[in-house]
This record gives structure tokens, C-alpha cells and sequence, in this order.
């Protein structure tokens, strides 16, 4: 059986702009997200700017939804597409109590839009239940949008502690390529020192001259290899870290 039919074991059902209470607020709230909706104007044609506020595009279906429009009677169609399982379970259910623990089980388990689109839109559900349930929802929207204010500041903290090591990341590795610079620099000046040494000490050495020189130039040379040695090896460190 349709989940739209009017009568489902002899219970009938509000249309969305006759719903009692003003709930259509909560109904499209609820039931349909900012998406959905703009979905849905583009298959009624309707011109919705990029920059329009998602309050702005709520407010303008809500008071469509409050009439027997054109809109109003696809939202109820689109509703009842989406939620004829839980239409037909409230249908069914006659009793008060069973209605209160249907509406507990699917609260409980967070399928909610299903089940307050059915209990506010079937008349044999009492009142009092239906206030119960929009209060209910009304402070379930209180609940998430403070949630989503403390991970909007939470995010923004995070953000700015992302920002903040991401300079320092900046900075520590100017201060690396600094230093590596200076390395090779270091290393270029002792490697040229080393060679002019040897050089010298070759000449010393070809023609017998200043041996106490030369044994000074030896022990300078000996110094520069191991420096050069140390160099190197401080390279392959810095170059794997």
C-alpha cells in the first residue's frame, strides 16, 4: 500500500501545510537537509542565487510549506517517498504506549526524521506525544549546534597550531640549509688549504730546504685530513637527518 494514502487502517494523515502546531519549521529542518532542498528547486525550477544564505532558502520553503502550493505538495510527496517504512509502522501502531516506544527506539537508534515526520502527521497520534516529540527535536538542534560551534573553535585552533609549527618548520629548515651551506663553505676553504700544502710541502721536499718547516707543514697537513675526515662525516649526518 502507498505510504501516501490517505487512510492506512482507518487513520488518517495531516498534509504537510495542515500539520498542527506550526511544526513545519521543525519538519523541514529535520527531514531535509540544505542540499536536499536545493535539489528540490532545481526540479520546481526555482532561481535560488549562489549567495543566498541557507537561513534565507529554509525560511522561503518553510512558508511554501505552510500552504497548499505547489512546493508544499512535493516536499509531502518527496517525505513520504523517503519515510513510507516508518509512515506505515505509526500507521499500524494503535496504542499510546507502543507509539512512545516507537518514537524512544527510533530516537535512540538516530533515525529521527523518519519517525517525527510520521508521529506529527498522523492524526491518531495523540497530542501530547507530538509536543513531546518536537520538543524533543527542537532541543536536539540546540544540542548539535552547540557542537558545531565547539569543533568550528576547535578546528580554528588547530588551524592556527598547524600555522604555527608549519613556521616552524619554515624557519628550521632555513636554519639547515644554513648550515649546510656553511659545511660545504668550511669544507671547500679546507679542502683549497690542504691542497696548498701539499703543494708547498712537495716543493720543500724536492729540494732538501727547512726540514723543521716541512715537519711543521707535515703535522699541519695530517690536522687538515682528519678535519676534512670529521667534515665528511658530519656531512653524511646532517645530509640523513
Amino acid at each position: 500500500m502507498p505510504a501516501d494514502d490517505a487512510i492506512v487502517k482507518g487513520n488518517r494523515r495531516f498534509a504537510l501545510w495542515e500539520v498542527p502546531g506550526n511544526l513545519q519549521c521543525s519538519i523541514i529542518g529535520t527531514c531535509f537537509s540544505h542540499s536536499d532542498i536545493l535539489k528540490i528547486a532545481r526540479r520546481l525550477k526555482i532561481e535560488i542565487p549562489a549567495a543566498t544564505p541557507e537561513y534565507d532558502v529554509h525560511a522561503h520553503f518553510v512558508n511554501e510549506s505552510c500552504l497548499e502550493s505547489k512546493t508544499a505538495k512535493f516536499l509531502q510527496k518527496d517525505l513520504d517517498r523517503r519515510f513510507g517504512g516508518m509512515l506505515r509502522r505509526v500507521a499500524r501502531i494503535t496504542d499510546d504506549v507502543d507509539l512512545k516506544a516507537f518514537w524512544q527506539e527510533a530516537y535512540e537508534s538516530g533515525r529521527i526524521a523518519g519517525a517525527y515526520w510520521a508521529l506529527v502527521s498522523h492524526t491518531h497520534v495523540p497530542a501530547e506525544l507530538r509536543t513531546r516529540v518536537f520538543g524533543e527535536v527542537h532541543m536536539l538542534s540546540h544540542v548539535l549546534g552547540r557542537t558545531t560551534h565547539s569543533k568550528a573553535v576547535q578546528a580554528e585552533d588547530l588551524t592556527g597550531r598547524v600555522r604555527e609549527l608549519e613556521e616552524r618548520l619554515t624557519r628550521e629548515q632555513e636554519r639547515h640549509q644554513k648550515a649546510l651551506l656553511e659545511r660545504d663553505q668550511k669544507f671547500a676553504d679546507l679542502t683549497d688549504k690542504h691542497a696548498n700544502l701539499s703543494a708547498q710541502g712537495t716543493g720543500i721536499a724536492c729540494t732538501n730546504a727547512q726540514p723543521e718547516r716541512d715537519r711543521s707543514i707535515s703535522r699541519l697537513l695530517l690536522r687538515i685530513e682528519r678535519a676534512i675526515v670529521v667534515a665528511r662525516q658530519r656531512a653524511r649526518i646532517a645530509e640523513q637527518s
